[in-house]
């Protein structure tokens, strides 16, 4: 195995505890340890830049690079957006024609503001509690123009599977009431490696996460990590299994790797 030279993390449920809206004490001490080694930290998640500030993400720490939409958007240090991956016009018409046959409501975030396509039901506010999100203010149908995120939202058990069909699109659950509608062909773990390569850097890197999101990014990575608090899937692909984030799990698994004492 070659040497580690980033830690790639997913931010809610790994990173930030969202149950008590915080990050754990033990992680801004391990960040440093690593950086003190010269490991680049890099953050990998469904969110947003915009609603990473909801959590104010970008306060907490000087992250060495930021991917966001899950793999779709890349920041360099300086917070300049470097390079995106974006839907065509076509994907997101046949995402709304799908999302209306099963009555679901969507949220898209543009360059505009974020706007819901209709009034946010119990299904949409248990997520954007989740997550940290303010409900958007706005209520209006889509207007053609170009979205940077499609998020939908349906009732606790819904299939998914039903957005399989959509050409180059992968729905994907993030949470127990909504799911992204991510592009096929980028995800968390081609991400990884082109951020790898726009540091210039051949060695090798952990990833880690908790959901569906994450399976991607976790199976590619050379130590792939779920927290303990991940999804079951998550865990079955996974190279270990740390402890979950309230109780310190990156710290923790940083120290078993040997990365930081």
């Amino acid at each position: 195995m070659k040497p580690i030279q980033a830690v790639f993390f997913d931010v809610d449920g790994t990173l930030y505890d969202n149950a008590v809206k915080q990050f754990p004490a033990s992680l801004l001490p391990a960040l440093n340890k690593l950086r003190a080694k010269g490991i680049k930290i890099c953050i990998n998640t469904g969110r947003l830049k915009s609603t990473a500030n909801n959590i104010k993400l970008f306060e907490y720490y000087d992250w060495d690079g930021f991917i966001g939409g899950g793999g779709r958007y890349f920041y360099n240090q300086h917070g300049e957006l470097i390079n995106t991956h974006t839907y065509t016009l076509k994907q997101i018409e046949e995402i709304l024609r799908l999302t209306e046959l099963y009555n679901l409501n969507v949220r898209f975030l543009s360059d505009e503001g974020d706007y819901i396509l209709k009034e946010a039901d119990e299904n949409m506010l248990s997520a954007f509690a989740h997550f940290n999100v303010p409900v958007p203010k706005i209520i209006k149908p889509w207007d053609g123009k170009p979205v940077n995120a499609v998020v939908a939202y349906a009732p606790e058990g819904f299939n998914w599977h039903v957005f399989d069909s959509l050409p180059g699109i992968q729905c994907v659950s993030a949470f127990k009431t909504n799911a992204d509608f991510l592009l096929a062909d980028f995800n968390k773990a081609t991400a990884s490696r082109e951020m790898m390569a726009y540091w210039g850097l051949d060695g090798d890197y952990i990833a880690f996460g908790d959901s569906d999101n994450d399976i991607e990014m976790i199976q590619d990575a050379p130590i792939g990590v779920c927290m303990a608090n991940g999804n079951e899937k998550t865990k079955e692909v996974a190279d270990y299994v740390c402890p979950a984030v309230n109780e310190d799990g990156i710290a923790k698994a940083l120290k078993h790797f040997g990365l930081i004492d």
